[in-house]
């Protein structure tokens, strides 16, 4: 930032020079005259050996030095806005809700439309080509249902007798 006067507003040639805070493992180095960050963290700190950083509480990993690697010369940190620490699992993408119908609502609106499609099929066989009246289809209906219950109550008393004999 350039001096400026505060009474006409006149700016100087010259540039006041970076005073920069101090960083910290979650604060970048800021200038205070211009508030541009210098893009480094600070490393975790543990001076009280409880394995948590005392500014954030990361977990610190303890690091023997032949866990240590060195990176390839000329090679990069993959985010060199964070400082290098030990890997953590990072937390799994949470799933999408899926779109759509499910297979159980499919298999309803299909069954539903059999059953529609079979009812007015039969509507139009019963009243347009065999020219019945409804009266003959609630005697046709009663007689279907007798037959269905006679048959049902043989077979049971087949079944009955079956264990009555020893």
């Amino acid at each position: 930032v350039k001096a400026t006067c505060s009474v006409c507003g006149d700016v100087t040639g010259d540039f006041a020079p970076h005073t920069y805070s101090e960083a910290t493992c979650t604060v970048k180095a800021t200038c205070s005259v211009c508030g541009d960050e210098t893009g480094d963290f600070a490393a975790h700190v543990d001076e009280d050996q409880d394995g948590k950083c005392d500014a954030c509480q990361h977990q610190m990993v303890p690091v023997t030095p032949e866990e240590t690697t060195l990176e390839p010369e000329g090679s990069t940190p993959a985010d060199p806005e964070q400082p290098t620490t030990p890997e953590q699992p990072t937390p799994e993408e949470p799933e999408e809700p899926k779109k759509g119908l499910s297979g159980g609502a499919i298999a309803g609106i299909v069954v539903g439309s059999v059953a529609v499609a079979g009812t007015g099929g039969f509507a139009v066989w019963w009243f347009v080509v065999q020219k019945k009246t409804m009266a003959q289809l609630g005697s046709a209906c009663k007689a279907i249902g007798s037959k269905i219950g006679t048959t049902a109550k043989d077979i049971f008393e087949k079944i009955k007798n079956l264990f009555k004999k020893k």
